[in-house]
Parts: C-alpha cells; sequence; structure tokens
C-alpha cells in the first residue's frame, strides 16, 4: 500500500502505511528505507504543481528509517531486556552486528561474499524469481525493496532463512512481486512503441498469461500447497495421527495451572498458562532468552510432559536422572508419551 501511495503521490496515506509497516518489524523499515531511495531517484515532479518534491520525501523516508532501525536495536531492545538484539546471533559467523558485519567486509570479505553467491542462496533467489517468469528482472529499481533483507539471509548461519517457506523470504517476496508488476508494464509499454514489429507487440500481450503459467508451474513444482510436490515434505498434510490418544491423554493429564516443561512440539498444546518451557529448559538452555540470559530456577518446573521419540540423548539421559533422583515420579506412560510431576525439591 505504501507504494502504491508513492506511485500516486499521496503522501499523507504514503507516511500512515509506511508507519504502520514498520510498526509490525523493525527490519521492514529495510525495505521502507530502500523505497525512500527509490522516491528520491524518481524526483522529477511531471504534475508542475507546487507540492513536496519527491527528493524530499525520499530523504525523509530513508532517514527515519534508518534513524527507526537504530533506535530499535541499539537502544529499545537493549534497554528492555538488558541485552543486545536477539538477532544478532543469526550473523555470528559474519561479525554478530552491523559493525562487526562492516569489520568482516573489510578484514575477511570471502566469507560474505562466499555466502551470496553460495548455491544454496543462487537456489533461493531462482525460487523467488521464478514463479514470475524471471519479469521482476525488468524492473531492478523495485527490486531493491528486497535487496537488504535478502542479502541478511543469504549471509546468516542458517539455512532456514533461505527457505521460501519460511518468514525470512516475506520481504524480497514482496520486492519480487511489485518488480514483476512494474516488469510487466515497462515490457508492454516497450512493445508499444514498436510499430513495425507485430511479433514483438503480439507477444507481450501473452506476457500475464506466461508469468500465470511460471507460477501455476513452480506451485506444482516446489510450492508448500497440497498441488505442490513439497506438500508432503513439511507439517501440514491431513493425516492420520496414530498417536493422538496418547499425546491428547498426556495433555489432559497436566493441571491447568501448572508450571510445565514440555517437548517442543507439546508446547503450543500447553501455553495457556502463566509460565512454561520448552525440554531441556530450564535445566540447560536451549533457543533460550537472547546472548547472556541465565536459566531459572529448574525448582520451578512442576510437571514435564514429554515426546520421547524426539528427545535426543541428552535429554533422555536429563530425565533419567531426574527421575532416578526422586525428583519427578512417572504418572502417564503411554506410545511414548510421557509425563512426570514432582514430588520433591
Amino acid at each position: 500500500m505504501a507504494y502504491l501511495c508513492a506511485t500516486k503521490r499521496s503522501w499523507r496515506w504514503f507516511a500512515f502505511w509506511a508507519i504502520f509497516a514498520v510498526m509490525w518489524k523493525e527490519d521492514v523499515a529495510l525495505a521502507v528505507a530502500m523505497l525512500g531511495i527509490i522516491i528520491a531517484l524518481r524526483s522529477k515532479n511531471s504534475s508542475g504543481e507546487k507540492q513536496i518534491s519527491n527528493r524530499t520525501v525520499g530523504l525523509i523516508t530513508f532517514t527515519a528509517s534508518v534513524g527507526w532501525i537504530i533506535f530499535v536495536s541499539q537502544i529499545l531492545i537493549p534497554g528492555v531486556s538488558g541485552h543486545s538484539a536477539h538477532y544478532g546471533e543469526l550473523y555470528s559467523g559474519v561479525g554478530g552486528s552491523a559493525g562487526g558485519m562492516l569489520s568482516t567486509l573489510i578484514h575477511d570479505p570471502g566469507n560474505i561474499t562466499s555466502r551470496l553467491v553460495s548455491s544454496e542462496t543462487q537456489h533461493f533467489g531462482w525460487q523467488l524469481l521464478a514463479p514470475y517468469g524471471l519479469t521482476s528482472l525488468l524492473a531492478p529499481i523495485e527490486l531493491l525493496i528486497g535487496l537488504p533483507q535478502f542479502i541478511l539471509d543469504a549471509i546468516s548461519n542458517y539455512p532456514w532463512t533461505r527457505t521460501i517457506t519460511f518468514r525470512y523470504a516475506a520481504i524480497p517476496l514482496v520486492a519480487a512481486t511489485l518488480a514483476m508488476v512494474e516488469g510487466v508494464a515497462f515490457a508492454c509499454r516497450r512493445a508499444a512503441r514498436v510499430k513495425n514489429l507485430r511479433l514483438v507487440t503480439s507477444g507481450v500481450r501473452f506476457l500475464p498469461l506466461a508469468v500465470l503459467a511460471c507460477a501455476v508451474l513452480a506451485t506444482f513444482s516446489w510450492g508448500p500447497s497440497p498441488i505442490g510436490n513439497s506438500y508432503q515434505d513439511g507439517w501440514w498434510p491431513l493425516t492420520e495421527n496414530a498417536r493422538q490418544e496418547a499425546q491428547q491423554g498426556a495433555l489432559d493429564t497436566v493441571p491447568d495451572d501448572a508450571t510445565v516443561s514440555a517437548s517442543y512440539t507439546l508446547v503450543p498444546q500447553l501455553s495457556g498458562r502463566s509460565e512454561i518451557y520448552s525440554f531441556p529448559n530450564p535445566w540447560k538452555s536451549q533457543n533460550w532468552g537472547v546472548t547472556g540470559s541465565k536459566n531459572r530456577n529448574p525448582q520451578r518446573i512442576e510437571w514435564l510432559v514429554i515426546d520421547r521419540y524426539i528427545t535426543d540423548a541428552q535429554g533422555q539421559k536429563l530425565l533419567d536422572s531426574l527421575i532416578a533422583k526422586g525428583k519427578f515420579k512417572k504418572v502417564f506412560d503411554q506410545d511414548g508419551m510421557w509425563v512426570a510431576r514432582r514430588i520433591n525439591p
């Protein structure tokens, strides 16, 4: 919506939608900052009216967006949590912070460039652009909107940031979509100027249908929808759960107000309480808090709800130790589902 308002020079609505966007997540401001650059580059005021110029709006947008990112990551998050921004861990391999990344770029540029040109990054880019028949490449300016996030996705330590089914692909996908629309429009405008090549003009008229065909083909090839080949690879297929009775029985055993440590896949079903942890927290820190956060006292835990089929060897060893020391008593054990309540501090 912010982009549409910018094309119409409706600056009040543009400001509203831009602010609304960055309220959701601070890294959206990266996209809004790039949108500011695009607006500034298109600084010509064709209307001739005495209005605020595109360049002024663009520079204000860019400055405000960058300022917001700095404020949130360097002041707000550390001030509230007492720790640096949690997502720095995603980029620990290349510096872990903006300053660290800049230092890596200067002193070890190969560490960054190798990630940018890796086969995994190339595959990620292909899956973003191919559904639009590569027409997004006809509007490279619009692709700038998603470029910062795409680079961050490419240089992170974790492969899921370069996977189209995760949220990290959202902003690059939006940029690719806008670029597709502008790219098709650009091709149609250029074709209209070619008066003597009817074949070119006729071919471009079918470009939207070609984009649609590519989108359908990509959906079949790697889309997570029910008609896609990758549908069965995720958690979403509606298949019969042979352990449903055991899982439900384990969940029903736990009092509603109890403090619980549970297997990761069971936490959502048990989260309607004031305190809950994903096992092995709080005994052993795993995806807990931010860097440097201390574990809470394990004596707070009153119940354990564990799926032993997905518990690793260290987790199994910890469970056996808690039972052997008489701290917990097993009260439910069925089809790999295991529930225990605390009997001693």
